[in-house]
């Protein structure tokens, strides 16, 4: 998104906040928008400090975590406060929690979206991306086995088969299984068939069309050289996929994250 194109976004959710407020309508779910508005803003602004250390490659890794994210907890923080029992305004403030690296408060406010909203499977997926980040393999196994058991999304099947493959286990036949609810083989499921040996390493890149496509191959092989135990090839994999993928793009934050773990 470019920086014309958040600041018309953000005036538009200002100006829909405002609109309601005069009519004395629910604001909670317009403060939550255009928190999620800031969450996304950010761009290539500067390095997170965790990554200025240590090895000179991870320096070129550009990630915000300044003022945008502040003013999106303001705004969800505001939705909470219109309405105490809005599971999306936890989800969004949880998933800022998240990126900041402050995983104690996200899961606490993932605990209360579930709470509110407990058939919701995209809040158990988020759960679970912090708990992987946290390396709590059990507990994303967990909540990636619950957000599948809610919804046929292929990123919650692909994350469960991570998830238990760093525990130690073999997915394969539970991922397979999954694969088989979907009714599109749209993407990611070229990922999932290159998880099964269906594809080749070169078929699975071929199938990434779009750049964000191709910024998830990165962290996805990244990940399937993780659990080889090919650490350098993973390095290289994550470090594509942190620099390429867009700010705000799930794999790119877990690329980071997996990345300071190396």
């Amino acid at each position: 998104m470019q920086e014309g194109d958040r600041d018309r976004k953000i005036r538009g959710c200002t100006e829909i906040t405002t609109k309601r407020l005069a009519k004395g309508q629910s604001l909670s779910h317009a403060y939550s928008n255009r928190g999620g508005t800031y969450d996304r803003m950010g761009g290539l602004r500067s390095g997170d400090r965790r990554f200025r250390q240590g090895d000179p490659a991870r320096s070129e890794i550009r990630y915000c975590l300044q003022q945008p994210l502040h003013r999106a907890i303001t705004d969800c923080e505001q939705a909470i406060q219109l309405d105490p029992k809005y599971a999306a305004a936890y989800n969004d403030r949880a998933v800022v929690y998240d990126a900041k690296g402050d995983y104690d408060r996200a899961i606490a406010d993932y605990d209360e979206a579930i709470r509110l909203a407990p058939k919701i499977g995209v809040i158990h997926r988020n759960r679970g991306r912090v708990y992987f980040h946290r390396g709590d393999f059990t507990a994303a196994a967990a909540n990636f086995l619950n957000a599948n058991d809610l919804e046929d999304n292929a990123y919650a099947m692909i994350l469960r088969f991570i998830a238990r493959g760093r525990m130690g286990q073999d997915g394969t036949s539970e991922l397979s299984a999954n694969a088989a609810r979907l009714k599109t083989k749209d993407w990611p499921y070229p990922v999932i068939d290159f998880y099964l040996g269906r594809r080749s390493l070169d078929e699975l890149r071929a199938a990434a069309s779009k750049p964000e496509e191709k910024c998830e191959v990165a962290f996805y092989v990244g990940e399937w050289q993780l659990l080889r135990g090919n650490h350098a090839d993973a390095k290289t994999e994550l470090l594509d996929a942190a620099k390429t993928c867009p700010s705000r793009e799930d794999e790119r934050i877990d690329a980071i994250v997996e990345l300071g773990k190396l």
